[in-house]
């Protein structure tokens, strides 16, 4: 993922859960937006996981983003 996708799609990321899928490596769940954040560049994302581990991904292998929509459905 380039780094303006990922600024895009922070931009719209929910209050909430989401799940960062990286190549070749186990998704990553984030409790809550607010546990996440990009570099200025964006080109890399910091997160809090769900079991309290910090994780600083590198953005090229994200594959996708998703997360709940209201509706319950996923969106990525």
């Amino acid at each position: 993922m380039n780094a303006q996708e990922l600024q895009n799609i922070f931009r719209e990321l929910p209050a909430g859960p989401f799940t960062v899928h990286v190549a070749e490596r186990t998704p990553i769940e984030v409790t809550h937006s607010d546990f996440a954040s990009i570099s200025p560049g964006g080109v890399v994302l910091s997160a809090w996981d769900t079991e309290g581990h910090f994780h600083f991904i590198d953005a090229h292998p994200i594959t996708r983003i998703t997360f709940q929509t209201p509706a319950g459905q996923t969106r990525a």
